[in-house]
């Protein structure tokens, strides 16, 4: 379902994206737990489906959420942990939120 909605997302079909991240997350969420790496993949593939239809604030918001999970499930010195802090700070410069980026 991710990969159809990644796929989805390169072709310029957000709404469609949606569809299927939501899809993955609630099968992922239900088999895994709220806290699980693979949940926060997800909320970054959402992210990037509102990155593609201009959708910022939402973007972030799906952003925090894969920081959030992330910080809880693996160490704070894990590639993935790092690339969100990464992630979040450029959407909120992005958005002008510059302080929130520092």
């Amino acid at each position: 379902m991710n990969a159809l909605g990644r796929l989805k997302t390169s072709m310029g079909d957000p709404s469609g994206a949606f569809a299927e991240h939501r899809k993955a997350l609630s099968v992922q969420e239900k088999l895994l737990g709220p806290n699980h790496p693979e949940v926060a993949n997800t909320h970054q593939f959402i992210a990037d489906a509102y990155i593609a239809a201009s959708e910022k604030a939402q973007a972030v918001e799906h952003q925090k959420k894969a920081l959030s999970i992330r910080t809880v499930s693996l160490s704070k010195n894990h590639p993935d942990v790092k690339s969100s802090y990464l992630l979040v700070g450029a959407l909120l410069d992005d958005t002008g939120d510059l302080k929130g980026a520092k």
